[in-house]
């Protein structure tokens, strides 16, 4: 092989990895709403359900204008990209678009306002390029 079909093939396999499909694994939330949220806000790259990524809320929200909400990713060792939260059944989804850099560990709480009973979901971009997500269900007074 000469060099140049070398280079070409060295250039070309991290590409064709990740043209191979990836088995997402199944929702553990599921939801009506998660195929137009999953093209809506990852397009068409790939993702896991991942268990590694803590979405941590309470499981009923006594006060809806105020529910706290916890995301820890620092099961990523500096991996960590972006992360991206929504709120699938509120009338203004996103939550939440967080890049760390070097030195900011992949873990924030805050507090949201949700409308109704939802599915939360926090989405991880590691440097590989696959979207790991972590996904709870929260239940509300108010909807329909």
């Amino acid at each position: 092989m000469n060099w140049r079909a070398g280079c070409l093939l060295a250039c070309w396999l991290p590409i064709a990895a990740h043209a191979v499909d990836i088995d997402p694994g199944k929702d553990p939330v599921p939801s009506v709403m998660w195929a137009f949220y999953h093209k809506q806000i990852l397009g068409d790259a790939p993702f896991v359900f991942d268990d590694r990524v803590k979405l941590l809320a309470p499981t009923f929200a006594e006060d809806a204008r105020q529910v706290p909400l916890e995301i820890d990713a620092r099961a990523f060792k500096g991996e960590v990209v972006k992360i991206l939260a929504w709120a699938e059944l509120n009338p203004l989804p996103k939550i939440v678009d967080f890049q760390p850099l070097d030195r900011v560990l992949p873990w924030l709480s805050i507090r949201i306002r949700i409308e109704q009973a939802t599915p939360l979901r926090a989405a991880v971009l590691t440097r590989d390029g696959l979207w790991h997500v972590g996904s709870t269900l929260i239940d509300a007074a108010g909807g329909g």
